[in-house]
């Protein structure tokens, strides 16, 4: 952990202005750690790098040995959100069927790996900004009504921030993690894996600290390079804190049981402190850990593309449920037919041709995927609502979004939904569904179905073709609208609901090699049948 800690903080003092992505093996030879945190500029330097630690497991990529990797996209694939037919980036086996046992110790280990060195990075890098301040050091000149520092509170509350971010991605992501306290130094020796519901507690704790400090703090807004290109006031900044507790309590959840026995009406009340307008961040080429590779991937149309799975369910045709139907090796690519705006829409009688452009998902007529998995890996459609993949830069120059206000609306609609006020839940999820995807409004009971038409044209459907109802239509909109958003939001929602395939991880083991170095005994999970996967 403490290897970490130094990592982290060489990176604030280097990665200003540095194009290498590679934020793992920073110089540590000038300056000093200790040196380094008696320097106030080294210190604010490292409460942005914090978030840039974090951004790198939510959307951006990691390099090993000179192979570019993308972490969040193993969480795509989990999800059923995104398909691989070869193994460039390293997640294609987070796709394959029947899902199969996660080597962890290996090739593969970097699914894992990458994320739990890279929140510890984030989360020892805040916390060396929390050591120096508690030392006394001061950032920005001290005044009358600051005598600290002028953005000495800022740099506390942020770091504070920070901490209990990584906790609460720890706790999503992994079956159990060490708890770094906010009030104790880290323990080098520290072998004390917590299960992850007290790791998320432990967060969601962490990150109401954080809105204490800058709720009393001064006021003040964080420098655009801490979120870059982005200054964040206070107030704001209180929002993005609420949301992501409101994210813990939902995403956290393994299976449709802790889903149902979350507290919803506390999650509510998160929702009402939480955003009101999207929280982003400008990508810049040259600018490491700002660039949205998981955005790059879920638009390009060679080894990723949107899986069967997220788009089939928007299917009028029965296409999607014949390519249910058959065993997994007679499986091959499909085009569909939906009156859903946000998918392009397939005129099956007149060989595929498209009659409708998508807004978030496109038919592409080439097929530039690899087949070396499986024929079944394949899907006719790439994403666009961000641009075209290789032809589009979006991904490494747009206004990346990082949570949405959508996303926290079809929260809220879950929660009034769970909580009877299925009225309520309707208008939310109405908001899309009508204004994106042209769609027919729902009522308490799901689609109109009142006639012969209304029922022909249902979307959603179910597995065996019937029409959804609105809990169905609810998990519709989720999927489609966070669609490109993050990928940890697809493998979480498919827990939760019940949605993942049989066999697919419902958390991540602690990596093989960090057991090794522990003297802990190896474990890992996936497969049919095998423990921490689904049923």
């Amino acid at each position: 952990m403490r290897k970490l800690s130094r990592t982290a903080i060489a990176a604030a003092v280097m990665i200003a202005g540095v194009g290498c992505q590679d934020l793992d093996v920073p110089n540590m030879n000038n300056p000093s750690l200790d040196e380094a945190k008696k320097n106030p500029t080294n210190m604010e330097t490292a409460a942005g790098t914090a978030f840039k630690y974090m951004f790198t497991v939510m959307q951006a990529s990691d390099i090993r040995n000179g192979t570019t990797l993308y972490p969040s996209m193993a969480f795509a694939g989990m999800g059923n959100e995104v398909t691989s037919g070869d193994n460039t980036g390293r997640f294609s086996d987070c796709c394959l069927e029947p899902r199969p046992e996660f080597n962890n110790f290996d090739q593969g280990q970097w699914i894992n790996r990458t994320p739990y060195q890279m929140i510890y990075g984030g989360i020892a890098t805040a916390k060396d900004v929390l050591e120096s301040i508690n030392s006394g050091i001061k950032i920005g000149a001290s005044t009358s009504d600051r005598p600290r520092g002028l953005h000495t509170d800022r740099a506390e509350w942020w770091s504070t921030f920070m901490v209990g971010l990584g906790h609460i991605y720890l706790g999503m992501i992994f079956d159990k993690s060490l708890i770094i306290e906010l009030d104790k130094p880290i323990d080098e020796n520290n072998k004390n894996f917590r299960p992850y519901t007290e790791v998320l507690a432990k967060g969601i704790e962490q990150t109401r600290a954080a809105i204490a400090l800058a709720t009393k703090a001064p006021d003040d807004t964080t420098p655009d390079t801490w979120v870059n290109g982005i200054k964040i006031p206070r107030a704001d900044a209180i929002r993005i804190m609420h949301s992501m507790i409101a994210r813990a309590m939902v995403y956290g959840a393994r299976s449709p049981e802790e889903r149902a026995k979350v507290d919803w009406n506390a999650v509510i009340t998160e929702l009402d402190a939480g955003i009101v307008k999207n929280f982003q961040q400008q990508a810049v080429n040259t600018n490491s850990g700002t660039i949205s590779y998981y955005k790059q991937q879920v638009q390009l149309g060679t080894n990723a593309r949107p899986a069967v799975r997220l788009y089939g369910p928007a299917d009028t045709t029965g296409a999607f449920q014949a390519w249910l139907a058959k065993p997994v090796e007679q499986r091959a690519a499909i085009s569909i037919a939906t009156p859903d705006k946000r998918i392009s829409n397939a005129d099956l009688q007149k060989n595929g041709n498209i009659v409708t452009a998508g807004a978030y998902i496109q038919f592409i007529s080439s097929q530039a995927m690899s087949a070396s998995l499986g024929n079944y890996l394949l899907s006719n459609y790439r994403g666009v609502r961000y641009g075209f993949g290789t032809t589009n830069n979006f991904y490494q120059t747009g206004l990346i979004d990082l949570m949405t206000v959508t996303e926290m609306d079809l929260i809220r609609a879950e929660a009034l939904y769970r909580l009877n006020r299925r009225a309520e839940a309707v208008t939310l999820i109405n908001k899309t569904r009508v204004a994106n995807g042209k769609l027919p409004p729902v009522d308490v009971n799901g689609p109109p179905q009142a006639t012969a038409a209304q029922k022909a044209a249902c979307v959603p459907r179910r597995d065996d073709g019937s029409c959804g109802d609105l809990f169905d239509a609810l998990m519709w909109e989720s999927r489609i609208e966070n669609f490109g958003i993050e990928a940890t939001i697809a493998w979480a929602n498919a827990r939760g609901w019940g949605k993942l395939l049989p066999g697919t991880m419902i958390h991540l083991p602690i990596p093989g090699r960090e057991l090794q170095t522990l003297e802990l005994p190896y474990y890992t999970f996936g497969g049919l049948g095998k423990p921490g996967t689904s049923p």
